[in-house]
C-alpha cells in the first residue's frame, strides 16, 4: 500500500484523500476498527502516514492487548468484595420453616 501511493499519491489527490484511499482499501474488522477513527479525525491529520500509525496501533500486537486486558480484569476482581460466605448446609430452623402448614 505505502509504494502505491508513493507511486500514485499525486493521481490519487491530496494527502487527506490518500489517507480516505488506504481507509476503502481495508475489509472486514481492520475496515470495522478504523473506519470511525478516519470519521473523527480532523482533516488535516488524514494523512498516510498517520493511517499507518493508527494501523499499527490497532493490530500491532494482539498478544500485548490481550495481556492488558488480562490485567484489567484481575485488576477489577481485587478491588471488588469478597463474597460473603454463606453456610454449605442449610440450617435445621429453616428445612422447618419451609416445611411449615406442609401435610404429607
Amino acid at each position: 500500500m505505502i509504494a502505491k501511493l508513493d507511486v500514485d499519491g499525486n493521481a490519487i489527490g491530496s494527502l487527506t484523500d490518500q489517507g480516505w484511499y488506504v481507509n476503502w482499501r481495508l475489509t472486514g474488522r481492520a475496515k470495522q476498527k478504523f473506519h470511525p477513527w478516519m470519521e473523527a479525525c480532523e482533516p488535516s491529520l488524514r494523512t498516510p502516514e498517520n493511517t499507518f500509525r493508527h494501523l499499527n496501533i490497532l493490530f500491532r500486537d494482539t498478544a500485548i492487548q490481550q495481556k492488558a486486558i488480562d490485567w484489567l480484569q484481575n485488576a477489577r476482581q481485587r478491588n471488588t468484595p469478597s463474597r460473603p460466605s454463606y453456610p454449605t448446609s442449610t440450617p435445621r430452623s429453616w428445612r422447618r420453616a419451609d416445611n411449615f402448614g406442609k401435610t404429607e
